[in-house]
């Protein structure tokens, strides 16, 4: 076998080892990484950022706020002795504190403090989506792609996550790009897909990263460049991301 031969059996193995390793991340056909989760834990609120908080209301967790909660009718925790979730529950609907709904779907969804029950929780998040809070509309997005307390809706899950994406969620645009680049819940469209994960690339989203660089080596959604996706696999790569590594020494060995 000559040289020419032999480099260029090489060069097209890298070529596959390389796009083997992107539609792994990328999610192809139902592999790969799961959407990314909005983060969220017992006893903390998000903020329209993204960034989850603990409750600033430390009293909820001492029973000191009960006093005065007993004439509020409504209320289906008060006099119960659950202090927490009767303020809980009365900053949710007196005031329609956007944090206390999400705070209280955090209840109902880990049984902290109620007993456990995944379809209030989804009603709570849904409450707080529908103000506009970017996280909560994480939490929508998330409940219908994994049919927690509501039916499973893909193409629900794909709206919710837009419109979270749309505030600069990088997390629901990784998500989005996810959907675009499988035809999960909207029709496959790869320019789709690059559009909503340069976005959380450009947030510095490792991920996101590693596929756009992904899509440029392969020309999905994009022109081929070779130089723009050794860009980005080194972004990606420099924020942790192994497998933008593996592809840069692949790539590396190519022009050897």
């Amino acid at each position: 076998m000559s040289k020419t031969m032999s480099n260029t059996k090489m060069s097209r193995n890298i070529y596959f080892a390389i796009l083997a390793l992107f539609l792994t991340v990328a999610g192809f056909s139902g592999c790969g990484k799961k959407e990314e989760p909005a983060e969220r834990k017992p006893g903390s609120t998000a903020n329209k950022s993204g960034k989850m908080e603990e409750t600033t209301a430390a009293d909820l967790r001492t029973g000191e706020r009960a006093e005065g909660l007993g004439n509020d009718a409504d209320n289906p925790f008060v006099g119960t002795g659950n202090a927490r979730m009767a303020e809980l529950w009365r900053k949710a609907v007196e005031e329609n504190d956007v944090d206390a709904q999400i705070d209280l779907g955090v209840c109902y969804q880990a049984g902290d403090g109620v007993e456990r029950d995944m379809a209030k929780s989804a009603e709570w998040f849904r409450k707080a989506a529908e103000q506009g809070h970017a996280v909560a509309q994480m939490l929508v997005a998330q409940n219908y792609s994994m049919g927690l307390g509501v039916n499973r809706d893909m193409a629900e899950s794909a709206k919710w996550y837009r419109k979270a994406a749309e505030q600069g969620v990088a997390s629901a645009q990784f998500n989005l790009g996810k959907y675009f680049f499988e035809g999960t819940g909207v029709k496959k469209d790869y320019e789709e897909a690059v559009k909503w994960w340069r976005k959380a690339a450009e947030q510095d989203y490792s991920t996101a990263q590693f596929n756009l660089g992904g899509c440029y080596f392969e020309g999905l959604g994009v022109e081929k460049d070779k130089a723009e996706a050794m860009k980005w696999f080194r972004l990606a790569a420099d924020n942790g991301e192994k497998e933008a590594q593996e592809a840069l020494e692949m790539m590396a060995h190519e022009d050897e």
